[in-house]
């Protein structure tokens, strides 16, 4: 599943819209059923917007996501960063290896 790009402003905002486009897929795909592992590509031009901690409020995406999957009895990946291979090439050589379903 490929997703759109965040749509609000504020960085904040930003990071928890995120955070419900990838759980709102991650829903989707266990609705469809038998898929037992999620791999997440978060791109790195979102790598400002994977948490924060402001002012004693702090919020990680990935522990977020890792714990939303466990809730689920579901196994994810969560993919940020391939220093070798363009970025734009990652969701090609990914998606082959698995059911499409289960990866954005």
């Amino acid at each position: 599943m490929n997703v759109s790009e965040p749509t609000e402003t504020d960085p904040i905002n930003i990071t928890h819209e995120i955070k419900k486009t990838v759980c709102d897929n991650i829903t989707k795909i266990e609705a469809a059923g038998s898929c037992k592992i999620v791999i997440i590509y978060i791109p790195q031009r979102w790598d400002h917007f994977t948490g924060y901690n402001i002012d004693g409020e702090s919020f990680d995406l990935h522990d977020y996501i890792k714990a939303f999957c466990v809730e689920k009895g579901i196994m994810s990946q969560l993919i940020t960063y391939f220093p070798h291979i363009q970025n734009s090439l990652i969701p090609d050589l990914i998606s082959p290896l698995f059911d499409p379903v289960g990866f954005f």
